[in-house]
Formats: structure tokens, C-alpha cells, sequence
């Protein structure tokens, strides 16, 4: 449970920061996720069943992701991350419905032991204006772990997988 709860703070944390880059930035492309309010969860999954997800963190304009600014130990999660980092719910809620389950038990196999390890990396930097787009994309793939955990180990409710 003090997993599950852990997470559920870090997921609120970069909801925060997705708020706050959003504002910073004062971007808004027609692409990057924020104009799903005219779009109906059919034209969103349709869109992502075809390889076409418009709200990865890593491909908003301007957001630049260098290795080197992260910990030698959580650098291999970088690819994942660009592809889980999701800022818009509706899409990120069908991308996890539409993978198969064999691509979320290696994404979670290979996260959630380092979610600690992410939380302790990124709480470093939540008071920090701007906060760096390694620190986001990060966070926001932890909120894909945190929401698609249980759909790999449904029967570990109580503590998670430490």
C-alpha cells in the first residue's frame, strides 16, 4: 500500500509540473494534446491504434531531452519514457489499453524497481522553475507505471513489487 500510495503522489507531482511547463512555456500546438476536447475517444483511438500518439511529452516543441542531465543509473529509462510519457489522459488511458500486455510487463518489470530511485531523482527538482524536461518526461512515465502496474500484477494489492 505504501507503494501504491508513493506513486499515486508522484503522479499528482507531475501532473503539477505538466501544469506549471504548460503555463511556463506558453506554448500551445495543435498537436501536442490540447485540443482533445473536440475529438471523440473514437478519433483518439483510432489515431493511436495507427502508431499516432500527439501528446508524448518528448516530441512538444521546445522540450529538449540530454542524457547527460540525467543519473548514469536512470538513463537506460529514457527510451521508455519518451514512448510512456503521455501529458494528455485520454490518450495516454487508450495507448495503455491498446499495448499489448507482453510490452507492459517489460515496461513495469524494468520501471518499477527504480521508482524509488525516480522519485528521489526528481523530487530534486520539483521546486525548480523551469523544471527540466528530463524530470518531466520522467515523472510522467512513472504515472503510466503507477496507472498500468495492475493491469501486469493485479493479484499484488497490498505493498506492490519492491
Amino acid at each position: 500500500m505504501r507503494v501504491f500510495l508513493r506513486c499515486m503522489f508522484i503522479v499528482g507531482l507531475a501532473i503539477l509540473a505538466i501544469i506549471a511547463i504548460a503555463l511556463w512555456k506558453g506554448r500551445r500546438r495543435p498537436d501536442n494534446g490540447l485540443d482533445y476536447v473536440e475529438r471523440s475517444d473514437e478519433e483518439i483511438r483510432r489515431d493511436v491504434m495507427a502508431g499516432k500518439v500527439t501528446s508524448r511529452y518528448a516530441d512538444i516543441e521546445g522540450v529538449v531531452i540530454d542524457p547527460e542531465n540525467v543519473p548514469a543509473d536512470l538513463r537506460d529509462l529514457i527510451p521508455l519514457a519518451k514512448k510512456w510519457a503521455i501529458s494528455d489522459d485520454v490518450e495516454r488511458d487508450i495507448f495503455e489499453q491498446v499495448v499489448s500486455f507482453e510490452e507492459k510487463k517489460e515496461f513495469i518489470d524494468k520501471v518499477w524497481p527504480q521508482m524509488e530511485r525516480l522519485e528521489e531523482y526528481c523530487a530534486k527538482f520539483r521546486n525548480k522553475v523551469p523544471v527540466p524536461d528530463e524530470v518531466v518526461l520522467l515523472d510522467m512515465m512513472t504515472t503510466s507505471a503507477a496507472e498500468v502496474y495492475h493491469d501486469v500484477y493485479p493479484m499484488e494489492l497490498e505493498g506492490g513489487r519492491e
